[in-house]
C-alpha cells in the first residue's frame, strides 16, 4: 500500500513533501529569531515607560506640596526653654 502511494505521487506532491521536510521547521525557528529580540525590546520600553511616567512638572508640584506641608508642621512646633 505505501509503495503504491509513493509511486503514485505527483511532482507537485513530491515538491510539497520535500519542502516540508527540509524547510518546514526552519521557518518557525527564523521567525522566533526575529520575534524574540523585538519582544525583549518591547519589554524594555514598557519598563522605561513605567519608570519615567511621572513628568518633571508632576514631580515639582508634589515637591512643592510636601514643602508647604513641612512648613505648616514646623510652624506648629513649640519650642520651650
Amino acid at each position: 500500500m505505501t509503495e503504491a502511494r509513493i509511486e503514485a505521487l505527483t511532482n507537485e506532491e513530491i515538491d510539497t513533501l520535500m519542502y516540508e521536510k527540509w524547510f518546514g521547521s526552519i521557518i518557525p525557528t527564523v521567525n522566533r529569531l526575529l520575534e524574540n529580540p523585538l519582544i525583549e525590546d518591547l519589554a524594555t520600553l514598557e519598563q522605561l515607560q513605567n519608570r519615567y511616567s511621572e513628568t518633571l512638572t508632576t514631580l515639582e508640584a508634589e515637591s512643592d506640596k510636601l514643602e508647604k506641608e513641612l512648613e505648616a508642621m514646623m510652624a506648629q512646633l513649640v519650642v520651650r526653654e
